[in-house]
């Protein structure tokens, strides 16, 4: 009988503390939930569920060979915007990259740790990187192509010639970043990253220009976009795509948030990838530097100005991967 007593007890000990558990989750969730600006955000739009796949246009992915005294670049507005406007954020967008490719420095640091504290093989990765540019170019620059699809997207391709190269000191700033953190373990691997775009004056104390931001945990992502000097969650649609060379051979793909999303997204991490095999600093932090129980740090630190191609698009895996051609630098 006693023991009977003492699973009892255990039991509504276990029981009264699961009960309190909930309620004190439940009043986090009627906090959240109830935050203006949760319960205003539209996380799924019903827009374009239905609707046949789009075929991106030929010179999307069939792009101009680029010469040493000219720059080609991409722009793409979100899903579902007014065509005006729509058109205005293609060709900024363009524009922000075109200045990217021409002459871009690229600002890197990684942390390595190592989870020796526990006598696990668990390694986290940390990644901090950052590519800065400025507003080179005025505004002659030539359209090449523009198009737009039924999901009122806006795709345009744009030639800069470098005889158009700005003299003035006052450039806007662009700066692409992205923070990224993976934690490897023999049975899993986590991950989560942060991509941002922004553009500010260097002159005027004022917000950014253009900001744009992807947070990705696992699979899942968030994306805002700030177009018309208005900050606004981009949702989730259904969108499909086809016309795009497929190493996985697949016909069709779909990308949630649009080709802008996926178009720089892959542009980001492919100049980085890049970045990352040239020469970086070492250094080993001492023990005043702790990542809870992660011990033996290691850091690797590098910067490099660079310039680049666009040469070509693709699809794979339902994702949008660029491919780019390193170029001398233009001083």
């Amino acid at each position: 009988m006693r023991y009977i007593i003492i699973i009892s007890t255990i039991l509504l000990f276990g029981s009264t503390k699961a009960q309190f558990d909930q309620q004190k989750f439940e009043k986090i969730f009627q906090e959240e939930v109830g935050n203006k600006k949760n319960s205003t955000r539209e996380n799924h739009s019903a827009v374009y569920q239905h609707t046949t796949p789009q075929a991106v246009p030929s010179w999307f992915i069939n792009l101009p060979v680029c010469e040493s005294t000219e720059v080609y670049s991409i722009g793409i507005s979100d899903p579902e915007m007014d065509s005006t406007l729509g058109y205005e954020t293609a060709l900024y967008r363009a524009q922000i990259m075109a200045n990217v490719f021409y002459n871009g420095t690229t600002q890197l640091l990684c942390d390595f740790f190592f989870n020796e504290a526990n006598n696990t093989s668990d390694i986290v990765y940390e990644h901090f990187s950052r590519i800065n540019s400025n507003s080179y170019f005025d505004n002659n620059y030539e359209v090449i192509e523009s198009y737009t699809n039924s999901y009122a997207e806006t795709i345009v391709l744009i030639k800069y010639a470098l005889k158009d190269k700005i003299t003035s000191d006052n450039f806007n700033k662009i700066r692409l970043e992205l923070y990224k953190n993976e934690i490897e373990a023999s049975n899993r691997t986590e991950y989560e990253s942060i991509y941002e775009l922004s553009v500010y004056s260097d002159t005027e104390n004022t917000d950014t220009l253009m900001f744009y931001q992807i947070t990705q945990f696992g699979k899942k992502h968030d994306v805002v976009s700030k177009t018309n000097k208005t900050i606004k969650q981009v949702p989730i649609y259904s969108l499909k795509y086809m016309g795009l060379p497929s190493a996985d051979s697949a016909s069709v793909h779909y990308y949630s948030h649009g080709l802008w999303k996926e178009y720089f997204k892959s542009l980001t991490l492919h100049i980085i990838s890049i970045a990352r095999l040239k020469l970086e600093n070492i250094q080993h932090i001492s023990d005043a530097y702790q990542k809870d129980n992660f011990e033996k740090l290691t850091r690797g630190i590098s910067v490099n100005k660079m310039r680049f191609a666009l040469t070509g698009i693709s699809g794979f895996n339902n994702e949008l991967k660029v491919a780019m051609q390193e170029l001398p630098i233009i001083e």
